[in-house]
């Protein structure tokens, strides 16, 4: 079928035959509201991370929770960076 042509009626009918039985590849997947665990999961994954709203005028630096340790290192990062934004 080339690009930007229509499928003929049947040649749409074979395509809807042929596919008939077939199990989808999301049938069984979860898709409603999220459970408590996984809630969690996601938030424990997320904490230590600093987020700025570029729509304020920021920009987004990521900072993880072992970057907060060594604070002379995490200070020369944010200068590297301010710097690097004005």
């Amino acid at each position: 079928m080339r690009r930007g042509q229509r499928h003929t009626k049947e040649s749409h009918k074979k395509l809807s035959e042929s596919h008939k039985g077939q199990i989808p590849w999301n049938k069984g997947k979860a898709c409603g509201p999220r459970s408590d665990k996984v809630r969690h999961k996601i938030s424990e994954s997320m904490k230590g991370i600093v987020h700025l709203s570029e729509n304020e005028g920021y920009q987004t630096l990521v900072v993880w929770e072992h970057e907060l340790e060594d604070e002379e290192k995490l200070m020369g990062r944010l200068y590297e960076v301010v710097e690097g934004w004005t």
